[in-house]
């Protein structure tokens, strides 16, 4: 079915062509092919099953009335699109198959681009920044190119191509990228990406002040209070654990339930390992900077593969290789019945390419095989930069965004965020 030949619900009949970003949210809707996006009946059902939704703020219903008439405007300033943590009971109840798990998600990806100062996503530019961030083409190009020119470089100063070839035992990886190259390399692209992140976070707190003065109700809190509070249910899983009271409301033997679960592994297993290699990466970068690892000590880079520091790398590594093989698989599965965003998958598998890389370049290396250590090492630099230097327009920039949101409506009083228990109350024997 062609997108322009799509139903059309009595809401978008009467609203005129949409706006700016719900226009965009509209056409990545269509093009997924999730056209019952556009026909939502506003009965609710989303909002009851969400244990996210506030008593005051019946999300996701008024996002998909506000998605129907073209009300940039609120969307725009509406923090509610961020809360939702996408395990789908939504989708399974909605009668019209709407799924609006998809349509935050959709409205998430095109606040993120206006947030991080990115191209619009229904123009010519903001395909054009697709298709230039995704793989095997253009941004990881670009990066590989770069990595490629610098081993030429090194080559020619070094007068050989493989150093380290000739002699058993010596072939290090920072013979040929020396450390401080790529430390000041990525610590540069790590200050523009916060730069980028900073400031899309600002004007998203901007655009979240209500106008005039606010009456809170109830107890005030510090914003350096809220924000632990945000964090601690964050990285603790809290936000996944209250995904569990709407599984109540499914079928029996709905597979829902399962797929939640294995979200939110796969996101503890994510964290976990992310936490884990960044540990290792900035201990490691620290050494070298303060003289703390000598390189022929017995920590000396390479790190030895029975290392303490080494075995945590490893350990992280194939942790984040589970955690990508739970969430893939439930993107699988509910691919089958749902509208997932591509977004999603583009980033795990740029993960998966990262992991397997560095895992193969040891490989390769404790192998003594020089060209191919080098030449994999080459492509997981360039890898691991892509995934940098993309995180202000990837799903991993909803981490910051997600969380300013959160922040927002703690602080504003919306608290607890979590609806009641949705099991039965007992009764009284008495």
């Amino acid at each position: 079915m062609r997108p322009d030949a799509a139903p059309t619900s009595p809401l978008t009949a009467v609203s005129g062509p949409p706006r700016d970003g719900s226009a965009a949210a509209r056409e990545r809707l269509l093009r997924a092919g999730n056209h019952a996006a556009l026909t939502c009946l506003q009965c609710g059902s989303c909002s009851v099953v969400c244990p996210h939704a506030s008593v005051l703020a019946p999300w996701p219903r008024k996002e998909m009335l506000w998605l129907g008439l073209g009300d940039d405007e609120r969307l725009a300033h509406d923090p509610d699109i961020w809360l939702c943590r996408d395990c789908g009971h939504c989708a399974r109840l909605c009668p019209r198959g709407a799924d609006p798990a998809a349509v935050m998600a959709a409205l998430r990806v095109d606040a993120c681009r206006r947030l991080s100062g990115g191209p619009r996503a229904d123009g010519p530019s903001g395909r054009a920044a697709a298709r230039l961030a995704g793989l095997p083409g253009g941004l990881f190009l670009l990066a590989l190119l770069g990595w490629c020119l610098i081993w030429l470089l090194r080559a020619v100063q070094l007068g050989t191509w493989l150093p380290g070839a000739d002699a058993p035992d010596r072939l290090r990886f920072a013979a040929l990228y020396p450390v401080a190259l790529i430390d000041a390399i990525f610590l540069l692209t790590a200050a523009l990406v916060l730069l980028v992140l900073a400031r899309g976070a600002r004007r998203q707190w901007r655009a979240y002040a209500p106008p005039g003065r606010l009456l809170r109700l109830g107890r005030r809190t510090s914003l350096l209070r809220d924000l632990l509070a945000v964090l601690r249910d964050g990285l603790g899983g809290r936000d996944f654990a209250r995904c569990r009271a709407g599984d109540e409301l499914l079928p029996a033997g709905d597979a829902s339930a399962a797929a939640s679960n294995r979200q939110r592994r796969g996101h503890l297993l994510l964290t976990l390992s992310l936490l884990g290699l960044a540990g290792v990466s900035g201990a490691v970068a620290l050494g070298h900077w303060a003289g703390l690892l000598r390189l022929d000590g017995a920590f000396a880079t390479p790190l030895p593969v029975f290392g303490p520091l080494k075995l945590l790398a490893n350990l992280a590594a194939l942790a984040l290789l589970a955690g990508l093989w739970q969430l893939l698989r439930r993107r699988r599965e509910e691919g089958r019945r749902r509208h997932l965003s591509p977004e999603g998958r583009r980033l795990l598998l740029l993960f998966l390419w990262v992991t397997l890389s560095g895992l193969a370049a040891q490989g390769l290396r404790l192998a003594q095989l020089a060209f191919g250590a080098y030449a994999v090492y080459t492509v997981h630099l360039a890898l691991v930069w892509t995934l940098f230097a993309s995180l202000p327009w990837s799903p991993l920039a909803h981490a910051v965004y997600r969380s300013v949101a959160l922040l927002h409506v703690r602080h504003r009083g919306r608290v607890p965020l979590a609806a009641p228990p949705l099991s039965p109350a007992k009764e009284d024997p008495a």
